[in-house]
C-alpha cells in the first residue's frame, strides 16, 4: 500500500513538473527569461494543480468571463458571461451591477434575476484595448509576466481556488505591490544591556545580549501552530462542554433577514461592539464534526477580535442573529452568487453572511495533510474579513488575498498588513491595565524577559520586536500561567542585585500586591510560594508603613531602593535580601516633587484634565533598549526623559513627558471576549 501510495505522490509530482514545462514551452521567447523565474517562484508558492477541478481556466473565452466576474474589466463585459445554471440563463442586464449596487438595491423577498457577475459598470462595450489592460492588471496583482494576454502561467493562476468577491484593490495597495511582504513570525527579541550585572555600564557588559523569549522552545512557524492548535483544543472542549444542539437553522426567518441595520457606510464596516453568529444547522458541512466546525469558526473570529475592538458571540438560540454560516451549493438559499463546484469559487460573503462551497475538499485540520484539502480555519478567517469591511488585497502574505494560500498553510496568522488595515477600520483598542511589567529572570546562562499586560483575571504577553501580542491572547492568569496569583492584581516589583559572593550569580525577588496582601513569586518553580501581609512583611513596625491598596512600584536599581506610589504619594523603601527591611530611606513626598513635568503642558495627558501625580495605574520599566520608565494611567503615557539604570539616580536631572495614548506604543492589546 505504501508503495502504491509513493508511486502515485511520484507521478503526480512528475505530472506537475510536464504541466510547468509546457506552460514555459508556450511562453513568447522574449520573456523566458523572467517567466522561468517567475513560474519557478509561483510553483513554489502554488505547488499543487487540483486536477479535479473541473473549473479549470483553459480558453480565452473562459479568461474572459474571468476578468469581468472579479472586477477588472472597466465596460460592459455581458457578452463574455459564461451561463453555469438555469439562474444565469436568464436575461442578463444592459449593465452588470457591482456588489455594493446590488446590495443597496437587493430585496430579500425577491427572486434574484441577475448572474453573480461583480465588475465596474460602464455603457461602453468592451473592446481589445479594455481587454488587454484587464489582463495586465490581472498579471500585476499576481505577478506574473504582464503580456496582456491569457498566456498559460495567468490560466494557472485563473484556476487557482479562490474567493467569490471582486478583486477591488486600494491605490495605496496597488502602488506598494512589490514592497518587501516578508515577515518573521516570531523570534527572540535582543536589546543591548544587561542591567542585572554589578558593573553594566562598562562596554564589555554593554556587548552582553539581553533575550526576550517566550518558555516554548520550537520554532517560529512550529511555536505558532502549537498555540493555534491549543487554542483549537480550548474552542473545542469549550463547544462540547456547552452541548447545545438546539440550532436555529436560520430556513424560516432567512428570506426576510434585515440587513440594514448593521452595516453603515460603502466599505461594510460593522458599527457594533458585539456581533453575533450562527453555524445554520441544515447547512453544517457533512464532513467535519459539528462542534469541531463551531470550535474552528470560533476561533477564526477570534484571530481578527485579537486585534480590533470588536468581539463575536456565537448564538444558537435568538431568532436572529448578525451572521449566518452555512456550506451550500450551486444555487442557495436567496443568494445572488452561485457556486461552481470543487475548485474555482471556494467561499463569499453575502451581506454579512459567510458562504462556504459545499463540494469543496473542506477540512478542520490547521496544517491540511493534503495538498488538495482546504483550510476552514484559513478561508473562515479571509471571508470574516470581508464582512468586516475589508476588500482583497494585492499583498500576497495577506489572509485577504483572493486566491486560496496553499504556501502559508500550517503555519497561518494574520499578516502586519492586514493588522494595518483593520486597524485603519477600526482604530485601535482601549482600556486601562493592572499592571505593566517586563519579567525578566535568568535561563541557564542568558537573561531573558518577556513584557506583560495584566487586566483583571487575565493577560497578554506582548512581543517588542514585532508590536503585537503573542498569538492566542489574552490568557486567564489562573489557567496555569501564574500559579498562585489571584485576580485584578494592584502592582508588582522586581528586585534584583548581582551576588557578591557568587560572582555573576542574579538574586531576583518578584512581588505582586492586592489589596493588603502580597505574593513572592518563584521564576524556578513557577508558582507562588510566600504570601502575608503588606504591613508586616514590609517595614513591620515602620512609620509610616507602606499602605495596602498600592497603585503602581518599581525597582530603582542605582538607589536599590523600590519605589511604592499611592495616590499622590511616593514611598521609597530599603529592601534588603537578607536583614531588616525598612521603610523609608526619605519621608514620602508627592509624585509632582519626585517626578516634575518637562513642561506644564506634560503635566496633563493631552486635550485632558488628567494628570499623572495621582492614582496611577502602572510605572513600567521597560527593559527593551533604551531602557525607558514609563508613567501609566488610563489610556495615557508618559515617559521620564533622561532616566538611565546604568547611573545614579537623581531626580533633578529627569523631566516626565506626555507621550501619548498607551496604543501608540504598544499595539494589538485587545479583549477578546464580549462583557456580560
Amino acid at each position: 500500500m505504501q508503495k502504491q501510495m509513493a508511486k502515485r505522490r511520484t507521478f503526480s509530482n512528475l505530472h506537475t513538473t510536464l504541466i510547468a514545462l509546457l506552460l514555459l514551452a508556450l511562453a513568447p521567447q522574449s520573456n523566458c527569461k523572467r517567466l522561468y523565474y517567475r513560474s519557478e517562484q509561483k510553483m513554489r508558492d502554488y505547488p499543487d494543480i487540483d486536477l479535479k477541478n473541473p473549473n479549470r481556466i483553459e480558453t480565452e473565452e473562459q479568461c474572459k468571463h474571468y476578468l469581468c466576474k472579479y472586477g477588472y474589466l472597466n465596460c460592459n463585459c455581458t457578452t463574455f458571461i459564461i451561463p453555469t445554471s438555469e439562474r444565469e440563463k436568464r436575461a442578463l442586464p444592459p449593465i452588470i451591477p457591482t456588489e455594493l449596487q446590488v446590495e443597496n438595491s437587493y430585496l430579500p423577498d425577491q427572486s434574484v434575476t441577475f448572474p453573480p457577475v461583480l465588475t465596474t459598470p460602464s455603457n461602453q462595450a468592451c473592446n481589445t484595448a479594455h481587454i488587454k489592460r484587464g489582463y495586465e492588471e490581472f498579471q500585476i496583482v499576481y505577478r506574473l509576466n504582464v503580456s496582456g494576454h491569457c498566456d498559460g502561467m495567468t490560466k494557472m493562476f485563473m484556476s487557482q481556488s479562490r474567493c467569490g468577491q471582486p478583486d477591488l484593490f486600494d491605490t495605496e495597495d496597488l502602488a506598494n505591490i512589490d514592497a518587501d511582504e516578508k515577515y518573521d513570525e516570531e523570534s527572540s527579541y535582543l536589546s543591548k544591556h544587561d542591567p542585572s550585572s554589578s558593573e553594566f555600564s562598562s562596554e564589555e557588559k554593554d556587548k552582553r545580549r539581553f533575550k526576550r523569549s517566550s518558555r516554548l522552545s520550537e520554532s517560529p512557524s512550529q511555536k505558532s501552530v502549537l498555540i493555534r492548535k491549543r487554542q483549537l483544543e480550548e474552542f473545542i472542549a469549550k463547544e462540547e462542554a456547552d452541548n447545545q444542539e438546539t440550532y436555529n437553522s436560520g430556513q424560516s426567518t432567512r428570506e426576510k433577514r434585515s440587513f440594514n441595520f448593521v452595516v453603515t457606510d460603502p466599505i461594510g464596516k460593522l458599527n457594533k461592539d458585539i456581533v453575533t453568529w450562527r453555524l445554520m444547522s441544515a447547512h453544517a458541512n457533512p464532513s467535519i464534526q459539528v462542534s469541531v466546525q463551531n470550535a474552528l469558526l470560533a476561533q477564526a473570529f477570534q484571530y481578527w477580535s485579537e486585534i480590533a475592538p470588536i468581539c463575536f458571540r456565537q448564538d444558537k438560540t435568538s431568532p436572529r442573529v448578525d451572521i449566518e454560516i452555512g456550506f451550500l451549493e450551486g444555487t442557495h438559499l436567496n443568494c445572488y452568487k452561485q457556486f461552481d463546484g470543487r475548485g474555482g469559487e471556494i467561499a463569499h460573503k453575502f451581506h454579512r453572511d459567510v458562504h462556504f462551497d459545499k463540494n469543496d475538499p473542506y477540512t478542520a485540520s490547521i496544517s491540511p495533510p493534503r495538498s488538495s484539502d482546504i483550510s476552514l480555519l484559513l478561508v473562515a478567517v479571509h471571508e470574516i474579513g470581508h464582512v468586516l469591511g475589508l476588500n482583497h488585497s494585492a499583498n500576497q502574505a495577506s489572509v485577504m488575498n483572493a486566491i486560496y494560500h496553499r504556501h502559508i498553510r500550517g503555519r497561518f496568522e494574520l499578516s502586519p498588513h492586514d493588522r494595518q488595515e483593520i486597524t485603519k477600520m477600526y482604530g485601535p483598542c482601549t482600556g486601562k491595565f493592572d499592571i505593566v511589567m517586563d519579567y525578566v529572570r535568568s535561563n541557564g546562562s542568558a537573561r531573558v524577559f518577556n513584557t506583560y499586560f495584566f487586566r483583571g483575571d487575565h493577560f497578554w504577553m506582548y512581543e517588542n520586536m514585532h508590536k503585537r501580542t503573542t498569538y492566542g491572547g489574552p490568557k486567564l492568569i489562573s489557567d496555569k500561567n501564574w500559579n498562585g496569583l489571584p485576580a485584578n492584581l494592584d502592582t508588582y516589583v522586581h528586585y534584583f542585585e548581582s551576588d557578591s559572593v557568587r560572582r555573576g550569580q542574579i538574586t531576583d525577588h518578584y512581588y505582586f500586591f492586592k489589596g493588603s496582601r502580597y505574593y513572592k513569586y518563584d521564576s524556578v518553580r513557577e508558582r507562588v510560594t510566600q504570601s502575608g501581609s503588606i504591613r508586616m512583611f514590609f517595614g513591620a513596625g515602620q512609620y509610616p508603613a507602606i499602605p495596602s491598596n498600592l497603585d503602581a512600584a518599581f525597582y530603582e536599581y542605582s538607589t536599590k531602593l523600590i519605589f511604592f506610589f499611592k495616590g499622590d504619594m511616593v514611598y521609597k523603601y530599603n529592601y534588603q535580601v537578607t536583614g531588616e527591611h525598612s521603610c523609608c530611606a526619605e519621608r514620602p513626598r508627592q509624585i509632582v516633587d519626585v517626578f516634575q513635568p518637562e513642561t506644564p503642558a506634560d503635566l496633563y495627558a493631552q486635550g485632558t484634565s488628567i494628570t499623572y501625580t495621582t492614582n496611577l495605574d502602572s510605572v513600567y520599566l521597560s527593559w527593551t533598549s533604551p531602557f525607558t520608565l514609563y508613567l501609566i494611567k488610563d489610556e495615557h503615557a508618559w515617559k521620564v526623559v533622561g532616566y538611565n539604570v546604568n547611573r545614579p539616580y537623581n531626580e533633578a536631572n529627569y523631566g516626565v513627558r506626555y507621550v501619548g495614548k498607551w496604543n501608540t506604543i504598544w499595539h494589538y492589546i485587545c479583549e477578546t471576549d464580549c462583557p456580560g
